[in-house]
């Protein structure tokens, strides 16, 4: 009988699935890739976004699939859902609206975009995979988490990462040193020592280690919830990431240009 051999992304779904040391191994997971082709942009959430009855659908549904990739469907499918939902959708449109101008990715239909083309686009991940609430989250459940996330960008090899929430951008800011590539007159400067997501929100950084041959840019974002973007930010949230997706855009297309 023959073998199947057994695929990277595979394999960090049963690292993940079968590790021993998580403490939220009895409330489920998600994973929302299903193979490791190169992307340009990848999402970085801090946990995966829910309501106790959405996260029971969804995982007596995924438990049930029979292989990753029929599990993988069903999480895509649930997250297209939440973005779609009432005003998260407000928010993903004017989210895939900048790509679109700045001419990063094919856009004609907001919903079709996002049910049918989005994971073609975006490789999305949680730095804490587990169901958990933000309240359960420990340093040392991120300093854990870490390296499964490391494992991820180093065989998905991105060369924008989107990070969402405080935690996120701190584990990003370790790995990578990363350093402003541009700074903003209008906000506060990113080298500052003390330097909080607040305070770069919306910011394009530049590894200053990054792994061999993968160039890597990130911009950080406060965390996505509609209590951050509505009554924290409101309108800046999308301003401020302009400013780093333009930037972004620009280094791109002169790059193109050289090679």
């Amino acid at each position: 009988m023959r073998v199947s051999k057994i695929t990277d992304i595979e394999k960090i779904f049963n690292e993940i699935r079968d590790c021993a040391r998580c403490p939220f191994k009895d409330k489920g997971f998600t994973f929302y890739a299903d193979h490791t082709t190169p992307y340009e942009f990848m999402l970085v959430l801090q946990n995966p976004l829910s309501t106790s009855k959405r996260r029971s659908l969804e995982m007596e549904e995924a438990e049930s699939a029979h292989n990753l990739k029929q599990r993988v469907k069903v999480h895509q499918r649930y997250f297209s859902d939440w973005f779609l939902f009432r005003k998260n959708r407000k928010f993903i449109e004017r989210f895939l609206n900048l790509f679109k101008e700045y001419k990063l990715i094919d856009l004609d239909n907001h919903e079709e975009y996002i049910k049918h083309e989005f994971f073609d686009d975006f490789y999305v991940t949680d730095l804490i995979k587990y169901w958990c609430t933000t309240s359960e989250i420990e340093e040392k459940h991120v300093e854990h988490a870490v390296k499964h996330l490391q494992r991820e960008i180093s065989l998905v090899k991105p060369r924008l990462i989107i990070s969402f929430g405080t935690r996120v951008w701190e584990a990003l800011k370790g790995q990578f040193k990363l350093k402003a590539y541009q700074r903003w007159e209008s906000k506060v400067d990113p080298d500052r020592d003390k330097e909080t997501v607040s305070n770069v929100h919306g910011f394009l950084f530049k590894s200053c280690s990054p792994p061999p041959n993968h160039e890597v840019f990130v911009i950080p974002l406060v965390h996505l919830s509609a209590r951050t973007r509505n009554m924290l930010l409101r309108d800046s949230y999308i301003q401020y990431l302009r400013e780093g997706i333009q930037l972004y855009a620009r280094k791109r297309s002169s790059s193109r240009k050289v090679t």
